[in-house]
């Protein structure tokens, strides 16, 4: 398929030079029809080609292991009789495998845990480019200049079904759907997720990992306007949902712009 979009936007495109230098002495108002009309033919092909949508599992080790510990931060935490808390969670960028725009994220309940299904009162979610290769206790001095709120402040309904073999690893069953996607490339840095809980609630203990050889690890507070707090080694085993957009189909997308270009430019003639 990438080869046949690539043939006919190489001819579209060589088309469009030739009936703009005057070697094609075509009508321009028919030459545009035709472009636009060889454009939209091509469009869907592309589009296929450009959204490839998959998930990948940080840590890695992780992807069909139980984790080594359970953690409720950041959305458990009125089980520690607390009512709001800062959380950042550093992904090393070696777990990525290219750039790729991140669309949601997924946990896994603890196999020692039961299913549940509860709506925590406010959460505000921000994904970016971390600042350093670790985890400063200063929460600011960790966030890039890409910070984006991917999941804005308010009601956030998580659930687990518990489904998975007995003694774990459970299903990635408890999804958070962003409402802003992020664009993340691991070339720029490792990737930092930086969770505010302003009003407390429960939910499960989800799985986790504490090696201090992994590539997660954590800094939080149980305040949430607290500027800093205790960084460890542990971290969600996190399920990223995402887009990634191939090379090939890339450079399809932009043979179709250059085209589009050349039409416009024809039906002004």
């Amino acid at each position: 398929m990438w080869r046949l979009c690539h043939a006919l936007v190489v001819r579209v495109k060589t088309f469009c030079e030739k009936a703009g230098s005057g070697e094609i002495n075509l009508p321009a108002k028919s030459a545009g029809k035709s472009v636009r009309h060889i454009i939209r033919l091509i469009l869907p092909f592309t589009l296929i080609l450009a959204a490839h949508a998959a998930t990948i599992v940080v840590p890695g080790s992780s992807d069909g292991a139980e984790g080594d510990i359970n953690q409720g931060f950041p959305f458990n935490i009125s089980f520690f009789s607390r009512d709001s808390q800062r959380y950042q969670q550093l992904y090393q960028a070696g777990e990525f495998p290219g750039p790729m725009l991140i669309t949601g994220m997924d946990f896994r309940l603890d196999s020692q845990d039961d299913p549940f299904s509860s709506t925590l009162p406010s959460i505000q979610i921000d994904l970016a480019t971390a600042v350093g290769a670790s985890l400063n206790t200063t929460f600011a001095n960790n966030v890039g200049p890409d910070d984006t709120t991917v999941f804005a402040k308010g009601l956030l309904a998580l659930s687990s079904a518990g489904t998975g073999p007995a003694d774990g690893p459970k299903d990635f069953d408890i999804h958070i759907q962003f409402t802003t996607p992020f664009f993340y490339d691991p070339s720029k840095g490792s990737l930092l997720l930086d969770v505010r809980n302003f009003g407390g609630g429960s939910s499960a203990q989800f799985d986790a990992v504490s090696s201090s050889g992994d590539s997660v690890s954590r800094v939080a507070s149980f305040d949430v306007d607290d500027p800093s707090g205790p960084a460890d080694t542990i971290g969600l085993v996190t399920r990223f949902d995402f887009v990634a957009v191939p090379e090939p189909a890339t450079g399809a997308i932009a043979g179709l712009a250059i085209a589009a270009l050349f039409a416009r430019r024809l039906v002004r003639r």
